[in-house]
């Protein structure tokens, strides 16, 4: 019960962080970059949060209908995700 719980939680920072990036991407600034700027950058955003949207309904249906030793693979692809963003914010940004 704990585990789902906390799993919940989990898919829920997902779906507000993709939220957050699209939000972002609309509006064309994020913290202090500046989309127009860098157009490659808005891409990213869009690609992520996709991504992001992806791995929480798969997140969402491996909660309520395998095992709760697979929720691994929501926490390794959200990770995943994550990751090739940052590096890719990273490498765009140098």
């Amino acid at each position: 019960m704990v585990i789902t719980v906390f799993m919940l939680i989990f898919i829920v920072l997902l779906i507000l962080t993709a939220a957050y990036l699209l939000w972002s991407q609309r509006h064309g600034q994020f913290l202090i970059y500046n989309f127009e700027t860098n157009p490659k950058v808005k891409n990213l955003f869009v690609f992520t949060s996709i991504g992001l949207l992806i791995t929480a309904i798969i997140g969402i249906l491996i909660l309520f209908t395998l095992a709760r030793e697979y929720n691994f693979i929501t926490l390794i692809l959200g990770t995943i995700v994550v990751m090739f963003f940052s590096l890719s914010f990273l490498k765009l940004n140098a």
